[in-house]
């Protein structure tokens, strides 16, 4: 006790400060910061919104700008001040001169009264637009799938976003043009903030990430849309030199012999009715079980661009009507 007392008044206020900051309640530090306070309906703060801020010494204050009958914002703003405490999912609000506190429970991703709630304003962290960019599906509550009729919300990393709302005729068939309105997001940790234009003004959406999916307060969320596969190419797959053959009948020496290569050409050989083979160059196209050979026969000195006929993968073989190709296999 005799070495406090003969302490320098400066280091035990320092001490005194450290001791403070040591126990600072965990809950009060998470939560502290800026926020707009806005009533259940509004969704974007506006000039008029009040801006309170709470800060780790269990102080906070308020500032809005009341609008009059006409909608015009005041330019006195109107001020307060309180304090106000924290527990996990919890912040009491209580504001000079009141009787009591006002409880702000967290609930849907966000911390609400019984008429109003807190939306957190905050800075917008490049790391978080890289992370949650992306193209996404606005699905409502109670949708697993997009449909045909499905917003596209695209939030790129530099801020910037779009979405596209697919345009309806007047027979309600979805149209190939659809309405495209550009806007601009922000990010923070679990947090996506959404604004667009509509009806002149501003419009902000925030979701938040509730078990891995971004939700709003009226429950629409968000579904990452999975880039397209890649386009299999098949010409390679059924490449290769194929007898056609009558349906059940047996390959000879003199069979239609087709050699089909990975590049989309081929050539068809055939006997005439002296028995000299004739060969022909042509070109083929193949699509997930389908070969499309195109050739023209004989001396007719076409370009081999006639479509020949359309063989389908059937039980292992590529058919067409009454014949079949049958791929020689070499050993």
């Amino acid at each position: 006790m005799k070495k406090f007392l003969h302490m320098p008044l400066t280091v035990l206020l320092l001490l005194a400060a450290l001791v403070s900051a040591a126990q600072v309640n965990p809950f009060m530090k998470k939560y502290a910061g800026p926020y707009y306070l806005l009533n259940f309906g509004e969704e974007t703060p506006t000039a008029a919104s009040e801006k309170i801020n709470f800060t780790m010494d269990g102080k906070w204050s308020s500032v809005s700008f009341p609008v009059d009958d006409n909608g015009t914002p005041s330019k006195v703003p109107v001020k307060k001040a309180g304090t106000w405490k924290a527990s996990d999912g919890l912040i009491q609000v209580t504001t000079a001169g009141s009787p009591g506190p006002t409880d702000f429970k967290w609930s849907d991703g966000m911390f609400m009264s019984a008429d109003k709630y807190l939306q957190k304003i905050f800075v917008t962290n490049p790391v978080f637009l890289a992370k949650y960019a992306g193209s996404f599906k606005v699905l409502g509550n109670s949708e697993e799938h997009p449909t045909e009729f499905s917003e596209t919300v695209t939030l790129k990393p530099d801020g910037k976003c779009s979405r596209s709302t697919p345009a309806v005729d007047d027979a309600g068939q979805v149209t190939k043009n659809p309405v495209v309105v550009a806007g601009t997001w922000k990010a923070n940790d679990g947090v996506i903030q959404i604004t667009f234009p509509e009806e002149g003004q501003d419009r902000m959406t925030e979701f938040t990430l509730n078990n891995g999916v971004f939700t709003d307060r009226g429950g629409n969320y968000l579904q990452k849309s999975l880039p397209p596969a890649p386009a299999v190419n098949y010409l390679p797959k059924y490449a290769g030199v194929y007898n056609m053959l009558a349906d059940g009948e047996p390959a000879t020496a003199k069979s239609d012999k087709y050699v089909l290569t990975a590049d989309g050409k081929g050539t068809w050989t055939y006997f005439n009715e002296s028995g000299v083979p004739v060969t022909v160059k042509g070109t083929w196209k193949a699509s997930e079980g389908l070969i499309q050979i195109y050739f023209s026969p004989g001396d007719s000195g076409g370009k081999g661009d006639e479509l020949l006929t359309d063989f389908r993968l059937k039980d292992g073989v590529f058919r067409a009507e009454g014949v079949v190709l049958k791929k020689v296999v070499t050993k």
